[in-house]
C-alpha cells in the first residue's frame, strides 16, 4: 500500500495514517506506540532465548496485556518454528 504523505517526497516532517491497522508512521519510517486505555486493548509479544547449565538453548514467546501488565501466555521450547 502506497504512502499518501509520501507524494509531497516526505518533506512535510509530520505525521502520515496510511495503514489499514491504524498504526500511526513518521515520515523517517518509526511508529508511533499505541497507548493502552483498557484491558485487551494492546497486546506486545518478545521473544526470550535463556541457556540450562549444560548450555541447550530454551526459547520462549511471551505474550502480555499491557493495561493490566497480564502474562496472557508463554510458548517455551527449545526450538520455536514459524509453522
Amino acid at each position: 500500500m502506497a504512502d499518501p504523505a509520501a507524494a509531497d517526497g516526505g518533506t512535510s516532517g509530520g505525521v502520515s495514517v496510511w495503514d489499514p491497522l491504524v498504526r500511526l508512521w513518521l515520515n523517517d519510517g518509526s511508529c508511533i506506540r499505541l497507548r493502552p486505555s483498557w484491558p485487551n486493548h494492546v497486546w506486545a509479544y518478545d521473544f526470550v532465548q535463556a541457556r540450562t547449565h549444560d548450555g541447550r538453548a530454551l526459547k520462549m514467546l511471551t505474550v502480555i496485556d499491557e493495561f493490566t501488565r497480564e502474562c496472557l501466555a508463554i510458548e517455551v521450547a527449545r526450538r520455536l518454528r514459524s509453522d
